[in-house]
């Protein structure tokens, strides 16, 4: 059952997959909830006129998903297996006593652990905002753990030998690709630093940094509006640079980020892919990947021009 939590951005969607989380413009109807308090997600027929018309827009995260990344595969079979030891050594033949079980589990333990760690890289994202914003983390609804204020230790870090002047936190974008495609998402924050626009993500995987985080910032960087508040709209900032700040226990490090025109046009071309995938092949209403079966010959429909 797809929820909104919280922590979502205010104008986040919770499409179920393949779709994903959406955002919808500020003005434009939000969702109804139902008595069990889920979301009222639409027909993907509706979803998919709502995304064609600009009134509701892909996540960035969701369209650069987009990309082949086959260690993911690798690393969702390693912890599959580390859980199945684990659990083997305290309760020994348990797999097999229960085989059907024992699958329905060990097959999402990739989800629960990444799951886990988005729930983290929330609380440190939430902790870093409100430092950026001059607010006390007194207000933190959760008190950070002993290993998240390390990380809430890096960002100050960080901060004191970068000195930025914050211009925006955790703002909505809304963009348009290179072919018109509509597309939205969170830029963690906009800041002034040696006195030039610097737009910034912050990331706090163990596995560090990925090369994808380039398309993310180019996204957050080309996009040509912004809402600070969810209700309003305003000219997205100029970026003159883009930065990943990797936060860990240890400390943190900073790569700068190619946003040319180059990496525009890579991510243009997987917000296109990012609708055949969503919609089964569906790229438009008039234009499913596959007709209907066809009896015979006389059925086909040529092009008449």
């Amino acid at each position: 059952m797809e929820t909104i939590r919280d922590t979502d951005p205010k104008l986040a969607i919770p499409a179920p997959a393949p779709i994903g989380r959406l955002y919808r413009l500020p003005g434009s109807a939000s969702l109804t909830l139902r008595a069990n308090g889920s979301p009222a997600i639409p027909r993907n027929s509706e979803i998919m006129s709502l995304v064609q018309s600009g009134t509701w827009a892909p996540s960035i995260t969701n369209v650069i998903d987009m990309l082949n990344k086959p260690h993911l595969v690798t690393w969702g079979a390693k912890v599959a297996i580390q859980e199945l030891i684990k659990v083997e050594s305290r309760y020994p033949g348990v797999t097999i006593q229960k085989p059907s079980k024992a699958l329905a589990y060990y097959k999402v333990e990739h989800e629960r652990q990444r799951d886990a760690a988005a729930d983290k890289g929330t609380t440190v994202h939430n902790a870093c905002e409100m430092l950026a914003n001059g607010q006390s983390l007194d207000n933190l609804v959760t008190p950070l753990t002993e290993e998240e204020a390390l990380h809430v230790e890096s960002w100050k870090n960080w901060r004191e030998r970068w000195n930025p002047e914050f211009l925006a936190t955790e703002v909505t974008v809304f963009g348009t690709t290179l072919d018109g495609l509509h597309y939205a998402g969170t830029a963690d924050f906009v800041a002034r630093i040696n006195g030039k626009i610097v737009a910034g993500d912050l990331k706090t995987t163990r596995s560090g940094l990925h090369d994808e985080v380039s398309l993310q910032l180019t996204a957050v960087a080309r996009a040509q509006s912004m809402s600070r508040d969810g209700e309003t709209m305003e000219p997205n900032f100029v970026a003159d640079a883009a930065i990943a700040v990797h936060l860990s226990a240890e400390g943190y490090a900073v790569k700068q980020a190619d946003i040319s025109d180059e990496k525009w046009e890579v991510f243009s071309g997987l917000r296109r892919a990012w609708m055949f995938n969503a919609f089964r092949g569906q790229t438009s209403p008039s234009h499913p990947a596959l007709s209907r079966s066809l009896a015979g010959p006389e059925m086909l429909i040529f092009d008449a021009s």
